[in-house]
């Protein structure tokens, strides 16, 4: 009997541990959990959240510089080319080569016409030795042929020379027709012997000077210009 009179007592205390227990459990518990705790069964109100403004972003005014002004390309004028000065030609008159008039007739035929010019008409002496003959590359062999007295006459563009000697000569005598230009005389000869060409100069004594030129023959080299001719009155 005694032991069922004191269950009570030991319920009680149990009771009280554990009320005690609870209630220091309660005070050092989380305000968190006494929040859930009063919370519980609530229904959440939402916030009303005031819709966030999305300020626009602000845009500078990109400072566009101005095109750099370009100057106008100063194009130059073209070049005047000045057009090369072109002489006129000067057109040469057709070069006329005069051909001397010839002899028709007579022994002379065939040669041109003669021409005395400002040459003295006249007899003249000349004299040709055989060291002239020499000096103008004749053969010693020509000597007999070609020395002697040379009589020259000279008559309105005709010549004619006479040789004598010591010796007999084949052919004592020869003619044709000079022309006169200047100071440069040509002799013209028969059988194509070519016209002989000189210049000549009258001396203050009368003498006539004449000099062969190179296309002269050596034997009217000496015939004629060995020494000055002489006049004879």
């Amino acid at each position: 009997m005694s032991t069922s009179r004191n269950l009570p007592v030991r319920c009680v205390a149990t009771l009280v541990g554990s009320l005690i227990w609870l209630s220091s459990c309660s005070s050092s518990a989380p305000k968190e959990s006494a929040t859930t705790e009063s919370t519980a069964g609530v229904t959440a109100v939402p916030i009303a959240t005031e819709p966030a403004t999305t300020e626009p972003a602000r845009t500078e005014p990109t400072a566009t510089e101005p095109p750099a002004a370009t100057e106008p390309a100063t194009t130059e004028p073209p070049a005047t080319t000045e057009p090369a000065a072109t002489e006129p030609e000067t057109t040469q008159p057709p070069t006329t080569v005069s051909v001397p008039a010839t002899i028709s007739s007579g022994p002379l035929v065939g040669l041109p016409v003669g021409v005395p010019g400002a040459f003295p008409d006249g007899t003249y002496v000349v004299t040709v030795t055989d060291e002239d003959l020499a000096a103008v590359n004749i053969h010693p062999d020509e000597y007999a042929e070609n020395h002697g007295t040379f009589t020259w006459t000279m008559a309105a563009g005709t010549w004619t020379f006479l040789q004598t000697a010591d010796n007999v000569i084949q052919n004592p005598d020869a003619s044709g027709t000079y022309v006169v230009a200047g100071s440069d005389i040509v002799f013209n000869v028969l059988n194509n012997f070519g016209p002989q060409e000189f210049t000549w100069a009258a001396n203050p004594d009368g003498t006539i000077q004449l000099t062969a030129l190179p296309s002269t023959s050596k034997y009217f080299s000496a015939f004629v210009a060995s020494h000055p001719w002489m006049p004879q009155s």
